[in-house]
């Protein structure tokens, strides 16, 4: 008798185990298996139109310059105006919505919504004549989850008044010279932000915690970067002032714009902004109050994983301009644990480093014939990568490429290239007859309609325009320093000769 009880415990007890076992399993499997994210709508148009859904991880959303591996849907719009998308995910995505015509231009609904698993959202969307291209009215969310876009809409809603108020209104600040620019710059900024945070907090009891950080921080961030990206363009006049008037900028810089807001360290690695804003930041203050430079501020950052992604943002958008690369490239593959940060770096160190191999690409120039960048081996190649509407494109070529080329007209050694990310054929083409960005005697191709999401783009890292590069005669990276490139047509002739005369 003894030994049958032992036997029954002994068999609960396996039984219990294994239990215990396939619960915690399913647990696991409950946390870790991607869940999805479901967006649908209603929206009433030609049964020709789409949808197009773009959406990137949290985790490779640097700011909005970089494309990072970000994925696109496109759908068609059913007989009876609704679409629908899935994504699977295991962290938080941003998405941007736009409605595509069969005819016409292509209208955004939405830009870089938060998004987080099991969200199951419906957006009825309520257009204006879109055949005519009159535009979106309103949009209308529900479903699981569907606060947090109502809230994200609100806000886009309240900057746009913001920002037609402001125009409408009587500039306030009287000052003059740089610190009137300063003031104007943060009035804008803080003008455009009012009231952001009055709807985020009346709808943070039907959002997580973790949603209603994350959109407060990117909040944050973006009225920053619109503060630090005028005074980066300041900096060259700020240094250039007497020490009494350079004084009254860095002290009502410290007063007005260098507060310490603190957020949850968890949801710093996961903004959209974040990272962009602090390194605008370390930029601005090393030049300026010649404070300890980018790279001793990175290495200071105390959040592990907020230096990690700090540290990747920084080498991918700045790597040209890094004077020690392969410190840098060294220090980050050691002192990064991130896999998926390891490989991008990595292969910026692979293709934007001097004599590294480059992307032979192959587009279509004005006549539709496809050119390939191995054609040319054995001669100088000049690339400039540009868009219609990109003033500081109109000007580098005004100033400084023109000339150049014209210096170079016969010398069969050197080609120039351009490379347009318009996705509008007819605007490109248009754009090189009119010669406000490049001539017709350079060999002008474009990226076959995708834009900035080409390889070629990804390939030579470009996040900015306009963004010039030199290829040696072996088809090898021979500068992509855009301070060095772009400084003065002397400095880019001399670049040019000296690849010409590299053996």
């Amino acid at each position: 008798m003894k030994n049958i009880g032992q036997n029954r415990v002994f068999a609960l007890t396996i039984v219990l185990l294994f239990n215990c076992f396939a619960f915690n399993s399913l647990v696991l499997a409950q946390k870790y298996v991607p869940a999805n994210v479901k967006i649908s709508g209603v929206l009433k148009g030609n049964h020709k139109d789409s949808i197009v859904l773009v959406y990137k991880d949290c985790k490779f959303a640097f700011g909005e310059s970089l494309t990072l591996r970000e994925r696109k849907q496109k759908v068609a719009i059913s007989d009876v105006g609704t679409f629908q998308f899935e994504i699977k995910t295991r962290n938080p995505v941003y998405v941007s919505l736009a409605y595509r015509p069969s005819k016409g231009t292509i209208m955004q609904l939405f830009t870089s919504y938060l998004a987080e698993r099991g969200d199951d959202i419906n957006v009825v969307v309520s257009a204006n004549n879109l055949d005519g291209n009159l535009g979106i009215q309103s949009l209308l969310f529900n479903g699981k989850g569907s606060e947090k876009y109502t809230c994200q809409y609100l806000i886009d809603q309240n900057e746009r008044k913001n920002q037609v108020e402001w125009l409408k209104q009587r500039n306030p600040i009287t000052d003059k010279g740089l610190i009137g620019e300063l003031k104007r710059s943060i009035s804008f900024a803080t003008v455009l932000d009012y009231g952001n945070d009055i709807v985020l907090e009346r709808n943070k009891s039907n959002m997580s915690d973790l949603a209603f950080d994350l959109i407060k921080v990117n909040l944050y961030s973006k009225k920053m970067i619109r503060i630090y990206k005028r005074l980066n363009s300041m900096s060259k006049q700020i240094h250039a002032l007497n020490s009494v008037d350079k004084r009254k900028v860095i002290d009502l810089y410290l007063q007005e714009i260098r507060s310490k807001v603190e957020f949850p360290d968890r949801v710093l690695p996961l903004s959209l902004f974040y990272t962009s804003f602090l390194l605008r930041q370390f930029q601005f203050e090393n030049l300026v109050l010649k404070d300890r430079g980018k790279w001793t501020r990175i290495n200071n950052i105390a959040n592990r994983k907020l230096k990690e992604r700090v540290l990747t943002e920084y080498i991918l958008t700045d790597f040209t301009e890094i004077t020690d690369q392969k410190m840098v490239i060294d220090t980050a593959l050691k002192s990064i644990s991130d896999k998926d940060y390891m490989k991008l770096i990595a292969t910026t160190a692979n293709t934007q480093t001097k004599g590294s191999d480059v992307f032979d690409f192959s587009l279509p120039d004005t006549n539709g014939r496809f050119i390939k960048l191995s054609q040319f081996l054995g001669k100088v190649v000049f690339i400039d990568f540009w868009f219609t509407g990109c003033a500081g494109c109109g000007t580098y070529y005004e100033l400084i490429l023109s000339k150049v080329e014209k210096s170079f007209e016969k010398d069969t050694n050197v080609v120039f290239i351009t490379i347009s990310v318009d996705k509008n054929k007819e605007k490109w083409i248009k754009s090189v007859k009119d010669g406000e960005y490049t001539s017709l005697s350079a060999i002008n191709l474009y990226t076959k309609g995708l834009g900035v999401n080409h390889p070629v783009i990804y390939h030579f890292a470009i996040t900015s325009y306009p963004r010039p590069i030199i290829i040696d005669k072996k088809g090898k990276l021979f500068n992509n320093t855009e301070s060095d490139l772009r400084s003065s047509a002397e400095r880019l002739s001399a670049l040019l000769l000296e690849a010409k005369h590299l053996n």
